[in-house]
């Protein structure tokens, strides 16, 4: 975190994630990262890709703080709700990656979400990021042409029924693109 810290010129960071929670270190590892958001060198911790096992043994391992955040794959393919479910009642945000399924054919082409796209005269992509917000979940995405950046983020002036957000937590198939890392498998 210092080097860190020192090469980016920065106070402090707004965010930090342990990645794939390792069994054999990632409860050691989040209670080090306790010790440092208790500094104030880092405003937020949490972590990636995390399942409710994870997370249930951060809470029986003793740490004293559970995690702020979770960032892990969530798409119209792959809704995550019992994860999801688990996080609000836990007071943990939820923040999809991956939140346009990687524009898979199975979500670009995808009948049902073809139908409400044209319901409301937008993209997929934008009735896709509009239901991550109705769902509470924060979005990241990574794009590197301004048109997408800003379409992201033009998707205050339309709201979703509750039929459709149904309809497309409906559309859950399991489906990820990637998968649980080989490094964390049942632990």
């Amino acid at each position: 975190v210092d080097l860190s810290l020192k090469t980016m010129k920065l106070d402090y960071i707004n965010c930090m994630l342990l990645h794939w929670p390792l069994p054999e270190v990632f409860i050691e590892n989040w209670k080090k990262l306790i010790d440092v958001y208790r500094t104030g060198k880092v405003k937020v911790i949490g972590l990636a890709n995390p399942q409710i096992r994870h997370l249930e043994a951060i809470k029986k391992s003793g740490a004293d703080m559970m995690p702020q955040i979770i960032q892990t794959e969530i798409h119209p393919l792959y809704t995550n709700d019992e994860l999801i479910k688990y996080c609000k009642e836990n007071n943990i945000v939820v923040q999809a990656c991956s939140p346009l399924g990687a524009m898979q054919p199975q979500i670009k082409e995808n009948k049902v979400l073809h139908v409400i796209a044209d319901k409301y005269n937008r993209s997929i992509s934008d009735i896709v990021m509009r239901w991550h917000y109705q769902r509470d979940t924060v979005i990241v995405f990574r794009s590197y042409n301004e048109i997408h950046i800003k379409a992201a983020a033009n998707i205050f002036d339309f709201e979703l029924s509750d039929e459709d957000v149904t309809t497309i937590n409906g559309l859950n198939e399991y489906y990820r693109i990637n998968p649980e890392s080989l490094n964390c498998p049942g632990y």
